[in-house]
């Protein structure tokens, strides 16, 4: 091996450790926050780059003097996948997304961790270890990126026949796809991201930021993605790929503690560059009961009890997170998430998405500390609250289907159902009503605040015209009473006409 050669190998090796150990320190960096991670991640990024630029460019030396094989490839390329996968979740720029596809891809064409000519038992084990893990983030990113349920099926099929815990990770996927799905349309139909308004909005010095938290449980799930996180992270972003440096950053938070929640909003105020940046908090609590203190329940307080026997269990307000880790087996725990936990949020623009089933719970003393919305789903829809998902999320970002789901339960007879010629009527009710919603509350300038608002008041107005008793119908504080009452005229004949077609 001449000198040449030798420095390229002296190279790969540097290059090799250095990439591990960069990324081995990536699991230190906090899971939310935005000034610390990008410097991280992109260190690490540019070594895997470097080492995958040089493996390709001299595999067959490689090959030969350091015995790099199939899977170390392969090693490489998934871990870029999940760099840019990550770069996804920090940002939503759907152009990481497509980039991880492109690596994950490459694994799966080019069979990297094949083993059909692995010959030793314990390697051949490690390889398919690792491609279930590869096609699970695969699965993921598919998902994200709603392509064809076929192909998604395929990647599927594959996983099955790997073993029989990957058989199970590909059930869980089908049975996420057939919750988001059924009876419906197919998953790539799903029209979950924003179109590009008629009536284009002059975007904000800084995107908006979002928190989702979801705490519900036993809904059908996928990774750390419940049905309504999935729902609503992907209503937070723009379809189209010339928008999406205007689309909030998110950080999704399952089952979190209430301390979690608390630090995680403490994280993005700190972190704001303007004190006007807009926030969104979406909050999840679904079917999970007000906590009585028996032999069977721990009730925590909130972060912020003024002392440790504060009983949160004694006001009807705030909600209750269940936690992950029961101190005993058979004791149930619950965080408690009070509305002064929460008092520092409201001094930035916030707008409050609460899907718990039981009314304002004490939030709406909130809106007296600064601008803000809140949107909260009635506590006589308890009995909406199931495996496939919240009717108040689905009616936020798809409220066609949430309107279906509502008004003739979850087995629809689909023969009766008009829902393209639905759909198209709700499209041009949505756009003729959010451009009368622009503007109407000073936090009515942002793109996917006003699809969300547009879409409750245009609910509301549906529920109405069919009699539901005001119990029954979703609230917004402050109001917008005028608005409304502006719309009811506005939209008549197509309320008329979408309540004909779905059989309302």
């Amino acid at each position: 091996m001449d000198e040449s050669d030798s420095a390229i190998v002296a190279e790969y090796e540097r290059l090799a450790k250095e990439c591990q150990a960069h990324f081995d320190s990536l699991h230190q960096v906090p899971s939310f926050g935005q000034s610390h991670w990008r410097s991280y991640f992109s260190v690490a990024f540019d070594s895997f780059t470097a080492l995958w630029k040089l493996q390709k460019q001299h595999r067959d030396l490689l090959v030969q003097h350091c015995g790099l094989t199939r899977a170390q490839i392969g090693d490489v390329a998934s871990r870029i996948g999940q760099l840019y996968l990550h770069f996804y979740h920090r940002t939503a720029q759907l152009s990481y997304l497509k980039q991880a596809m492109t690596f994950f891809d490459a694994i799966r064409a080019r069979k990297y961790y094949s083993t059909a000519e692995e010959t030793n038992p314990r390697q051949a084990e490690r390889c398919q270890g690792k491609l279930f893990r590869s096609l699970a983030r695969y699965v993921v990113v598919a998902l994200l990126l709603q392509l064809p349920s076929a192909f998604i099926s395929s990647l599927l099929d594959e996983m099955t026949a790997l073993s029989e815990a990957a058989h199970d990770v590909a059930q869980e996927a089908r049975q996420f796809i057939s919750t988001l799905t059924e009876p419906f349309s197919a998953f790539e139909q799903l029209s979950l991201r924003l179109s590009s308004p008629s009536t284009p909005l002059n975007p904000p010095p800084e995107s908006m930021q979002a928190v989702l938290v979801s705490a519900v449980s036993g809904q059908v799930r996928f990774s750390e993605l419940s049905v309504d996180l999935f729902r609503m992270a992907l209503a937070l972003e723009h379809a189209g790929s010339d928008l999406e440096h205007h689309n909030p950053t998110k950080h999704l938070l399952y089952k979190p503690q209430a301390a979690t929640v608390v630090s995680c909003l403490a994280t993005m105020q700190q972190e704001a560059q303007q004190p006007t940046r807009l926030q969104l908090i979406y909050l999840a609590t679904g079917n999970v009961p007000t906590p009585q203190a028996s032999d069977n329940s721990s009730i925590k307080t909130s972060p912020t009890a003024t002392h440790d026997s504060e009983d949160p269990s004694s006001s009807a307000s705030g909600v209750y997170l269940p936690g992950r880790n029961a101190p005993q087996a058979d004791r149930v725990t619950y965080d408690c998430l009070h509305p002064r936990d929460l008092c520092f949020a409201f001094k930035q623009p916030t707008i409050l998405v609460l899907d718990a089933q039981s009314d304002a719970l004490g939030f709406d003393a909130l809106l007296d500390l600064g601008p803000s919305l809140l949107l909260f789903s009635p506590a006589a829809w308890q009995v909406h609250v199931r495996r496939s998902g919240s009717v108040f999320t689905l009616l936020l970002t798809q409220p066609v289907s949430g309107l279906v789901r509502l008004c003739r339960g979850d087995k629809p007879a689909l023969r009766d159902l008009e829902l393209g010629a639905g759909e198209e009527t709700w499209e041009r009710m949505f756009a003729s009503a959010s451009s009368q919603v622009v503007g109407a509350h000073m936090l009515l300038h942002d793109a996917f605040v006003v699809a969300l608002v547009t879409r409750l008041l245009l609910v509301r107005l549906v529920l109405k015209n069919l009699k539901y008793e005001s119990t029954n119908i979703p609230q917004m504080l402050p109001s917008l009473t005028n608005v409304e009452l502006e719309l009811e005229t506005a939209v008549a004949p197509g309320l008329v006409e979408l309540c004909q077609r779905l059989k309302l």
